[in-house]
């Protein structure tokens, strides 16, 4: 396709667009390589297996458009818009995308590995199964998007937005978080290896089964720390801290449970398990709402708290690998 035709297609778009007659731009499956579309309109064109490889596309409207298949390749795509757009499996691999806008597109299995997409806005963008792979994400707003699944390896986000984002089970070894926004974000089950959080904000963010081994959590802000938890959440004593459960709730024991017994467990030493071995108590709260058996008060000695694990998730239970039973009570 020669230069004027394309351009000739852009103009009967553009007309279309404003309701002056015209036609809709369909350029499917076209071999675009290295054109320009510098601030060009394609807002709802049917770009379906396009090939805009090394394309000049800074500033083009891609509103609503429907890209799925399309390479993108190397391109040159500051500013452009792809809000709404359809890019289910397109490929953008080293793409320079800094800040373009991907507001609710469907991105879904699309490859960005190795692209640039600082400050670029992904708010709410469906990414799930993306391959996102050393990709540049540095200031980027990826609020509510949904990356689950996805491939993030080696891939930067350094002081990105990432408020209620979903990366559950996403590939995250050796990722940069440093100073990124993470609150409420959903990492569930996530391979977190190596990853740098320093300076990062993980207020009520889900670790849930998430992989921390070797992360760094320097200066990181809003994960449990275990002495002030029980500090805030339970009533002290000259002996330790005083604490709830109920026995045989889900599982039986060996234990004997009676006033002065003292009993023992090994404990899982995750703070991303919720619910892991050990001897699993909560705050007077938690035992009210939650345990339908006989509640007895309990006693973990100080020397005890070594032991003590409090999930980054918890909801007032955590464990202990020792524990001293006291009496029963009414919560």
């Amino acid at each position: 396709m020669t230069s004027e035709e394309l351009q000739r297609i852009i103009e009967k778009h553009q007309l279309w667009l404003d309701g002056q007659g015209g036609a809709p731009a369909d350029l499917r499956g076209k071999a675009l390589v290295d054109a320009d579309l510098h601030g060009a309109d394609l807002s709802r064109a049917y770009l379906d297996k396009v090939n805009l490889m090394g394309a000049n596309l800074q500033d083009v409207n891609f509103t609503g458009a429907h890209l799925e298949g399309a390479v993108l390749d190397s391109a040159q795509m500051a500013r452009a818009r792809f809000n709404g757009a359809d890019m289910k499996a397109a490929s953008m691999a080293r793409a320079h995308a800094r800040e373009a806008s991907f507001v609710y597109t469907a991105m879904k299995k699309v490859d960005a590995t190795e692209a640039d997409l600082r400050s670029a806005d992904l708010t709410g963008a469906d990414m799930y199964r993306a391959d996102l792979t050393n990709a540049e994400l540095d200031g980027a707003n990826l609020g509510l998007a949904q990356i689950e699944y996805a491939s993030a390896q080696c891939a930067s986000f350094v002081g990105a937005r990432l408020m209620d984002t979903k990366l559950s089970v996403c590939d995250l070894r050796s990722t940069d978080f440093r100073w990124a926004n993470l609150t409420r974000a959903i990492l569930s089950g996530a391979t977190m290896v190596d990853a740098d959080c320093l300076g990062a904000n993980l207020e009520g963010a889900d670790l849930e089964y998430a992989n921390i081994t070797g992360v760094n959590f320097s200066d990181a802000k809003g994960l449990i720390d275990p002495s002030n938890y029980l500090k805030a959440q339970c009533e002290k004593t000259e002996e330790g801290y005083i604490v709830y459960k109920s026995f045989g709730e889900y599982f039986e024991n060996q234990w004997k449970v009676e006033p002065g017994a003292v009993i023992r467990e090994t404990v899982n030493p995750f703070p991303t398990v919720d619910c892991g071995s050990g001897i699993n108590v909560g705050t007077r709260g938690w035992a009210k709402y939650n345990c339908r058996k006989p509640v007895w008060r309990c006693l973990i000695r100080w020397e005890w708290l070594p032991s003590v694990v409090v999930p980054y998730n918890t909801n007032g239970k955590f464990r202990t690998g020792w524990l001293e039973v006291l009496e029963p009570v009414e919560v």
